[in-house]
């Protein structure tokens, strides 16, 4: 069962990074999302107080609105409150979507070696394609996988604003070797920067899943399996990170065929054009003619 020990899977996933990053002042969140995530501890949720923290901000509650008005969610009916919205997708899921959002707004904008349009792009585009498969392997639960894709690849400007030094020369090597920056970091660092997102998740009080979708977005079908997380959110957002080319990894981990791929592509495309502007950024390549 997913939720059973979730726990000791979190703590698997996030590495003894406290030691290695001793030095590592990482960025405080945001109050409004640390409130968020002190609600999202509760059993009950106080949908009044919920919607009265989101509306508070107002940049924040019209970034929600925004989303949730988009052809991601399928509404019949235009979303005009925060309350409203509580009440037709569901608390948890407003949850991860306020605190997915307000996290991403306090990650550092200018460092040396971050492309902010490129990561943002990416980031969005894996967000809302991972949000698509959750709706088919784990209903009810593409709240955590939107987020939980969004924010996969928080560690990268944290760790080239507070740590360049060290870690600069390890994305340089990457990009030019061309190989993939998680086996570069593990064979010259022995972590990556999805162990360390996981790490600063939990520094955070992010909730467990948010910290395994962060801290196994590369993990694999194998490993995904054997911690009994492969119909969950953490394996959408694993395969969300294989994007532009995921279909094979859908098709040889979650049986999702080449005919609902590209409907994944399709509508991860028709989203991202909605909803770029939010993160200030143009939409990204479209995934559909990148699959044909």
């Amino acid at each position: 069962m997913f939720w059973k020990d979730l726990t000791n899977r979190a703590a698997f996933a996030t590495g003894n990074f406290a030691k290695i990053f001793a030095d590592l002042e990482v960025p405080p969140l945001p109050q409004l999302a640390v409130r968020v995530l002190q609600l999202a501890q509760q059993p009950d949720v106080d949908i009044d107080e919920l919607s009265r923290l989101i509306s508070s901000d107002t940049g924040l509650a019209a970034k929600v609105l925004r989303l949730v008005n988009s052809s991601a969610f399928g509404l019949r009916h235009q979303v005009t409150d925060i309350r409203q919205a509580i009440v037709l997708i569901g608390p948890r899921w407003l949850q991860s979507l306020a605190m997915g959002i307000s996290t991403a707004d306090s990650l550092p904008k200018r460092t040396e070696g971050f492309d902010r349009l490129v990561f943002w792009q990416d980031s969005l585009q894996r967000a809302v394609f991972a949000q698509c498969v959750a709706k088919t392997i784990a209903p009810g639960a593409q709240g955590e996988a939107f987020a939980g894709a969004l924010l996969q690849n928080m560690a990268l400007p944290i760790l080239l604003s507070r740590w360049g030094t060290h870690y600069l020369p390890i994305v340089e090597a990457a990009r030019e070797s061309e190989r993939k920056l998680e086996e570069v970091e593990t064979e010259q660092l022995t972590w990556n920067h999805a162990e360390s997102g996981a790490w600063m998740a939990r520094n955070w009080g992010f909730t467990d899943v948010l910290v395994c979708c962060i801290g196994l977005h590369h993990g694999t079908a194998q490993q995904l399996q054997s911690l009994d997380l492969l119909r969950t959110p953490v394996a959408a957002v694993m395969v969300s990170s294989h994007l532009p080319d995921a279909e094979p990894i859908c098709r040889e981990a979650l049986d999702i065929q080449a005919d609902r791929y590209r409907e994944y592509c399709e509508a991860t495309d028709a989203d991202c054009e909605q909803i770029a502007q939010l993160f200030d950024v143009p939409p990204p390549d479209r995934l559909a003619s990148q699959s044909e």
